[in-house]
């Protein structure tokens, strides 16, 4: 129900004033998640095509660093963040490829070495406990 300017008013069933949410189309939302991998793999081809430079893969780098790897870890973070979880296990499954290097990567992130702005939009404190929680999984 709503007043005269639009305000929702709750109903007398809803006493605690909350308005329920729409249930979520988990088919709609497994394609909307594969749109947004597949654009990003445009994305990422488009520009090497533009750059003239295709990237050589990470397995064959001579001198493979931590910051080399460091973009999963930070996607890795972003993605818990934005509840993308099996995007999340995509970097995890990168880093596992690579885990003493990717160790690094990690440590320096928790130790503030290394700092990447985009992970200023999640509490300090929750970037810290992924970031461990990360480095735990990367020594299994």
């Amino acid at each position: 129900m709503s007043d005269k300017n639009g305000a929702h008013i709750p109903d007398e069933e809803c006493e605690d004033g909350l308005i329920p949410l729409a249930p979520l189309d988990e088919e709609e939302e497994t394609r909307r998640r594969e749109t947004i991998d597949r654009l990003l793999d445009m994305q990422h081809d488009l520009i090497a095509e533009m750059t003239g430079e295709l990237p050589i893969p990470l397995e064959h780098r001579e001198n493979l660093s931590g910051a080399d790897l460091e973009h999963f870890a930070v996607n890795y973070c972003l993605d818990l963040s934005a509840g993308r979880y099996e995007r999340a296990q995509k970097h995890l499954a990168n880093l596992h490829r690579f885990a003493p290097v990717a160790r690094t990567a990690v440590e320096d992130l928790l130790s503030g070495k290394s700092r990447e702005p985009a992970l200023g939009s999640i509490p300090p404190k929750t970037l810290r406990k992924w970031l461990k929680q990360l480095l735990k999984a990367l020594q299994e």
